[in-house]
């Protein structure tokens, strides 16, 4: 089976950067604000992770920088749990939607934005990056109310 995913992993060390675009990212001012940040970080708190912009910048700077990361979507947690713990499924995951998309369309966009009872958290996750990746500028529609606890990744 043919997993252009895969096909592009390296064993060499390469800078993480975020996967999801989010409502307000901040992956265009990290520039910006990179003077604003202390010269060491040990450790860093985001109560509100979204795309992650700031945590891939100050841990690319900081490897041994130990981080807890909240937000209050329980699908986006999801998703940097699953990255975090089980990356080459979730590759495997994505590269299939990838195929289908492909092959199918809009019309599987739609199929896999109506599915709302996956209980699996890798499938979770990979259809959250599929809609995130595949949808108008990011912005695909978790209903927030249906998706908000106090979740968080260390």
């Amino acid at each position: 089976m043919a997993m252009p995913f895969l096909e592009h992993v390296s064993t060499r060390r390469v800078e993480a950067r975020p996967f999801l675009k989010w409502a307000g990212g901040k992956a265009s001012l990290i520039n910006q604000f990179a003077q604003l940040f202390p010269q060491e970080v040990d450790r860093y708190i985001e109560p509100f992770v979204g795309g992650g912009a700031v945590f891939f910048h100050l841990k690319h700077g900081f490897p041994r920088m130990r981080a807890f990361l909240r937000d209050s979507n329980k699908e986006l947690i999801n998703c940097y749990r699953i990255v975090r713990d089980r990356p080459i499924e979730l590759m495997r995951w994505l590269d299939h939607y990838e195929r289908s998309f492909r092959s199918h369309g809009s019309d599987y966009y739609y199929l896999i934005r109506r599915q709302h009872d996956l209980t699996d958290d890798l499938a979770r996750a990979a259809r959250t990056i599929f809609l995130n990746k595949t949808c108008s500028n990011g912005h695909f529609g978790l209903t927030l109310a249906a998706n908000s606890t106090r979740q968080s990744v260390k």
